[in-house]
């Protein structure tokens, strides 16, 4: 008699509830992105071929909805010889429909590319994006929907092997500075001994790729807007340089200690995640101080996509963390002053994350019932996985938990069953990037899992009343990313700030969505530091505020 497999002898355990109706309807194979994702072999036989790739949703074209552009890898036999694969850029045409608009964007550059972060950093009005990759970066500015590369003339082509990248003003000077997480050091024309093919790690009996213990860490980069097109490394002196180098994989800017900057959080491999606090453009690291190093029990996880959010609804955004196998997905508290609880069993997060590797995740109001849920993208880097007795699997599903109030303070249930199919059936997942794809005020998810699709997930959970508010800075970065905006309706207050990377290697939509039961005032907090309040706003609504002017734009939401 066949033994029964350890995932469901814990769903036993930790029973999963349905929800009435379906959360999120898979549309990606009408929708014209036909593209399929390289990254390496699918044998998996190096540690440059586990981490796959990431999307980014951006209005690219200025027509007042989100493009897709996802980054492509390659195979190393590719990589070596000069060619490989190429971004593809999706035009939005409406209706999920997306047409291929590659071949006249500029940004088909063949390369193994990791990750996207968008943004607008030169201030002209259209969103520019970087992306990272294995070998130089690359700095696509958008030209009125022509892209050209200008990354090595800005300074920002750093040649390491990076992943996430986020773009934050780190001296409040208006202009968007630029964060780069980077990895280790590996040598694709001399693949090194610890690979599957030569001298073979282990694991859970399993011969299997090493790494990334054995590898060399990089250190990260934190590169100053100089306002010109040019970018300063100000690595070393503003206190990133050493203490970054580690295995950098997901990255996220949020004003954690509410003091009107934002303080960088990495997460890392196998190393210690790194929190650096913001004290006036000088970046000091107190992860540990601050209990966002290590996990529950004083140990380095293998983090890999991060995000944060205020979940419990205290004004204070918390930090999610998404980590190997066997380690569970982590969750900190921010209890004030820049101290954190870890909250990840309290809240449930713990038993029912522990056999997942978790890569791009987000806090986000899936069903608009005024708190964040959260989205965990799924998938193991070792084939080997789907072996016998591991206790876990290679094309993990994605997973979904509703915040719910609870005896002892807000929990997350995770939703499954038939109405969430669409959500269990996207395997492999590496970066996923959150917005409103289709302009009807609520988000929508794209994943894109490794060497397959990317799967674009339509949500369907209800036209529940909601507001979207889409923000414009003048002193601050047009973006106006770093902007904190509290809304107050429905005697419910909800803190969030504005941003667009997070996630794992991704970018995401910079407008805020808020579940409402009625109507509501909205304060914001730029990060030029001016004050703006407006109101009264209208469920069903859409607005757009612009700094010092309030609200510019409205219209109604379908």
């Amino acid at each position: 008699m066949a033994r029964p497999s350890p995932l469901l002898l814990l769903a036993a355990a930790f029973p999963i509830q349905e929800r009435g109706r379906p959360t999120f309807s898979d549309v990606g194979a009408a929708s014209g992105v036909d593209l399929r994702n390289v990254c390496g072999s699918p044998a998996k036989a190096y540690i440059l071929e586990a981490n796959g790739n990431g999307p980014a949703l951006a209005d690219f074209d200025g027509d007042g909805d989100l493009d897709l552009f996802v980054t492509q890898g390659t195979t190393i036999e590719s990589w070596v010889r000069g060619e490989g694969e190429g971004n593809r850029l999706y035009r939005n045409l409406g209706g999920w429909r997306f047409e291929d608009a590659t071949g006249a964007s500029g940004l088909e550059r063949r390369g193994w590319w990791n990750g996207a972060a968008a943004a607008d950093f030169d201030g002209d009005g259209d969103v520019d994006v970087h992306v990272t990759a294995y070998g130089h970066d690359a700095l696509f500015r958008n030209d009125g929907g022509r892209f050209r590369e200008v990354g090595a003339a800005a300074g920002v082509d750093d040649p390491a092997w990076s992943t996430s990248a986020v773009w934050f003003d780190l001296d409040l000077d208006g202009s968007l500075d630029l964060y780069v997480a980077n990895y280790l050091d590996f040598d694709a024309h001399r693949p090194p001994k610890g690979s599957i093919d030569r001298v073979p790690c282990r694991w859970k009996g399993r011969e299997v790729f090493c790494g990334p213990h054995g590898f060399a860490p990089t250190p990260d980069r934190v590169y100053r807007n100089l306002g010109d097109g040019r970018f300063e490394d100000v690595s070393k002196r503003c206190g990133a340089g050493a203490a970054a180098a580690s295995y950098g994989l997901g990255a996220v800017a949020a004003d954690l200690d509410l003091d009107g900057d934002d303080e960088i959080y990495v997460a890392n491999d196998s190393m210690p995640n790194l929190l650096f606090r913001n004290d006036a453009g000088t970046l000091v690291e107190v992860g540990v101080e601050a209990g966002v190093a290590l996990s529950e029990t004083g140990l380095a996880q293998a983090g890999m996509g991060v995000d944060a959010g205020d979940f419990d609804g205290d004004g204070l955004p918390d930090l999610v963390v998404g980590n190997f196998s066997d380690e569970t997905t982590t969750l900190y508290r921010n209890t004030g002053g820049l101290l954190f609880d870890n909250a990840t069993y309290s809240t449930g997060l713990g038993a029912p994350t522990l056999p997942y590797l978790s890569w791009g995740l987000s806090f986000l109001d899936v069903d608009l019932d005024a708190d964040l849920d959260l989205f965990v993208a799924n998938g193991h880097v070792y084939p080997q996985a789907d072996d016998p007795d591991t206790g876990t699997a290679y094309r993990q599903r994605c997973q979904l938990f509703e915040n719910v109030p609870g005896p002892s303070g807000r929990r997350f249930l995770e939703r499954r069953g038939k109405s969430e199919e669409a959500v269990d059936s996207v395997r492999g997942g590496r970066g996923a990037a959150f917005g409103d794809v289709d302009g009807d005020g609520d988000t929508d998810v794209v994943v894109l899992p490794i060497d397959a699709a990317p799967a674009l997930l339509r949500n369907d959970a209800g036209t529940a009343g909601r507001i979207v508010l889409d923000l414009r800075g003048v002193r601050s970065s047009r973006d106006a990313l770093g902007a904190l905006v509290r809304l107050e309706a429905g005697g419910t207050s909800q803190a969030r700030e504005v941003r667009r990377n997070a996630s794992f290697q991704s970018s995401s939509d910079p407008r805020l969505v808020f579940g409402v039961a009625g109507s509501g005032r909205v304060e914001v907090r730029w990060p030029s530091g001016r004050l703006d309040a407006a109101g009264p706003l209208l469920p069903g609504r859409r607005y757009r505020l612009v700094e010092g002017a309030g609200v510019v734009e409205e219209e109604t939401l379908p």
